[in-house]
């Protein structure tokens, strides 16, 4: 998708409006180009100017300032290009760098089979997700969406990969995204479950998340790598699973 692609290179959601609507519009001024994008008018300056920095448009006229898309064809090569001259910067020193972070992450190994880590890594979601052979499952609120986890889901769904998402939260932007996700092919079913995040892949590992109810910033993700346990947490999934609605009623509704 084209909004997931611009965020690879690293815009926000404000600047790729503005940056799509002067592209179809031409040169605007601030207030106008706000009103057209749906961007707040005190972002509109902000996002611009950091769209200015970034290349991908230029200032015309100082006052009344007027903004103006730099050309696809001149500027997207060449921000691929640094983005990858940066990539492999990090390539470079990234083994030793998660190494050392790994460490100050992990509070208190249980077991060769199971660690407690403090927060949400992502990489270790990125793992867990991309590595799946048969079947992921996961228990969230579907109330924001990973859009590298999204693409590694895309990829399990083309190689036959059953994927189930029981969701623990009815809200509007999760209701579209579950709509995008039940066109892809996923199965979804709701059922409510308060604190508690759960991915599954095939019967070998797991991810237990638990929420602080009084911060949800603050949890405590546990991961699994046992058969046993993971088949214990399949059996739960099945049960809760059997009781869940189907998703399609609420979508439609």
């Amino acid at each position: 998708m084209l909004k997931d692609d611009l965020k690879l290179l690293g815009f926000t959601d404000y600047e790729i409006a503005i940056y799509i609507t002067l592209l179809k519009e031409g040169p605007l001024k601030g207030t106008i180009l706000s009103r057209l994008s749906g961007v707040p008018h005190g972002k509109t300056y902000v996002s611009a100017l950091n769209l200015q920095k970034k290349g991908f448009i230029t200032i015309m006229q100082e006052k009344p300032k007027i903004f103006q898309a730099i050309g696809p064809e001149i500027v997207v090569k060449d921000a691929i290009k640094e983005k990858l001259e940066k990539f492999r910067e990090m390539e470079k020193n990234l083994l030793n760098q998660l190494k050392g972070i790994q460490k100050t992450k992990v509070k208190e190994p249980i077991s060769e089979r199971i660690a407690l880590i403090s927060g949400e890594d992502p990489r270790l979601y990125r793992h867990v997700f991309g590595t799946a052979r048969r079947k992921l499952r996961r228990i969230y609120t579907c109330e924001e969406r990973h859009f590298d986890r999204a693409r590694i889901v895309n990829k399990l769904l083309k190689k036959g990969v059953k994927v189930e998402y029981l969701i623990t939260k009815i809200t509007k932007k999760g209701l579209h995204y579950m709509a995008e996700d039940k066109e892809k092919g996923l199965e979804l079913k709701y059922y409510p479950i308060d604190n508690l995040r759960l991915v599954l892949k095939d019967d070998k590992e797991a991810i237990i998340q638990i929420k602080n109810p009084k911060d949800p910033k603050d949890r405590i993700c546990i991961y699994v790598q046992s058969e046993e346990l993971t088949k214990a947490l399949n059996h739960y999934f099945d049960n809760v699973w059997r009781k869940a609605k189907d998703i399609e009623q609420f979508i439609k509704g």
